[in-house]
Order: structure tokens, then sequence, then C-alpha cells
């Protein structure tokens, strides 16, 4: 009997001591609209936070855990149109992240590795069609970048090094 009255009593002291302080944060705008709202675990964002524009449409939306950004993450534009999808892992950006038109369409697709631009990025024309292939390497541009007309010719070749325009451009 002693044992389990023990085995309680030291879950409920273990339960106190693990307990987390949750708090749900809101802020407003000088026009009473909805800023920002989230929850906070011990001082830090945790779950899923999200931010307004003053006309009170949703700007951004992300996941964050223990103050860290984790997962995906959603920008939209003023008319609440998806803007961006982002994705983090630990805080940093990691994989590829997908920007679009104010129409909708895909616009570039840029790919991060441990927080920096790197690889290759895509631009498109709102039709679809490839407007631009650029290479990153630690997130300067380095290497050729081509540009295409929407009819899929080429347009210019730019070879890039460490960031910086090198040699000369090739334009068709």
């Amino acid at each position: 009997m002693f044992k389990k009255i023990f085995v309680i009593i030291s879950f409920i002291i273990l339960s106190f001591l693990n307990a987390q302080e949750v708090e749900i944060k809101k802020t407003y705008y000088p026009n009473g609209k909805l800023e920002s709202e989230g929850e906070f675990i011990n001082g830090n964002k945790h779950g899923i936070y999200r931010e307004y524009y003053d006309n009170g449409v949703l700007w951004k939306e992300w996941n964050f855990n223990n103050g860290k950004e984790e997962g995906i993450s959603n920008w939209y534009f003023f008319d609440g149109t998806l803007s961006m999808i982002w994705n983090y892992q630990n805080g940093k950006l990691e994989g590829d992240a997908t920007w679009y038109y104010e129409t909708g369409e895909i616009w570039s697709i840029p790919h991060y590795e441990n927080n920096v631009q790197q690889g290759f990025t895509k631009t498109y024309y709102k039709s679809g069609a490839i407007q631009g292939i650029w290479n990153y390497e630690n997130g300067k541009l380095n290497g050729i970048s081509k540009q295409f007309f929407e009819d899929g010719r080429l347009e210019t070749e730019r070879n890039y090094i460490n960031g910086k325009l090198e040699g000369v451009s090739k334009v068709y």
C-alpha cells in the first residue's frame, strides 16, 4: 500500500515540476483589428502563430516549436491570396520554397539548405513557361544563369562567380 501511495505522490510531484506555462497572446492594431495571435509556452512561440494585415486579412501563418520555426509557413498578399510557402526545420529554411504571383500562378521555386539559398532556383511566367534558371552556392549566384523568352527561346546567359557578374553576358 505504501508503495502505491509513494508512486502516486511521486507522479503528482513530477507532473508539477514538468508543467509548462501556456499562454495565448494577441496584439491589436490601433484600429482595434487583430494584429497577431499565437500560443506561447514558457515565453516561447509554440504551435501555430498568425499575423494579420490591418484590414483583418491573414498575412502570415507558421508553426513554432519552442520558439523556432518548424514546418510549413504560409504568407499571403493583402487580398488574402497565397504569396509564399516556406519550409522550416529547427528554425532554419530548408528545402523548396514556393513564391506566387498575386493571381495565383507559381513565380519562383528557390531551394534552401540550412537557411541559405542553394542550388537551382527556377522562375516562371504566369503561363507556366520557365522564365529563368539561377544557380546559387552559399546564398550567392554562382555559375551560368539563363533567362528565357516566354516561348521557350533562350534570351540571355550570364556567368556569376561568388555573386558577381563575370565575363560577357550573352544576349540572344
